[in-house]
């Protein structure tokens, strides 16, 4: 209990207030008693509505990080066909200039053996 509501009782106990100062003071901390019920249910409903309106932003964040991480999925992918795209790319021209070096390697291997004949003719 309050300090000031200790000491009440106290002067009650020792029967040192009047009847009308006891029903004065007995309204008094039904006052207190309702004013602090009002405050009890008005934090309660604030703190209702306030879970009420975190779950909501919490629903709404989900909501947006679900679309967020399907948008990311799909760009994910799309840079995954493009790189593999790229790569086949790049792996068909390696391949054609593999030919053509290939093909300058045999002519030239051609040519030094033609060279070779000729010089030993």
């Amino acid at each position: 209990l309050e300090p000031d509501i200790k000491e009440a009782i106290g002067y009650i106990e020792e029967g040192e207030y009047s009847d009308a100062e006891f029903l004065t003071y007995e309204r008094f901390l039904d006052g207190i008693r309702t004013e602090r019920s009002i405050w009890h249910d008005i934090m309660e409903k604030s703190d209702k509505m306030g879970r009420t309106e975190r779950k909501a932003k919490m629903e709404e964040h989900k909501d947006k990080m679900e679309a967020i991480e399907v948008e990311h999925k799909a760009k994910m992918e799309a840079i995954k066909v493009e790189h593999k795209a790229k790569m086949e790319a790049i792996k068909v021209e390696h391949k054609a200039k593999m030919e053509v070096l290939e093909a300058e390697h045999k002519a030239l291997e051609a040519e030094l053996a033609e060279y070779k004949r000729l010089k030993s003719e």
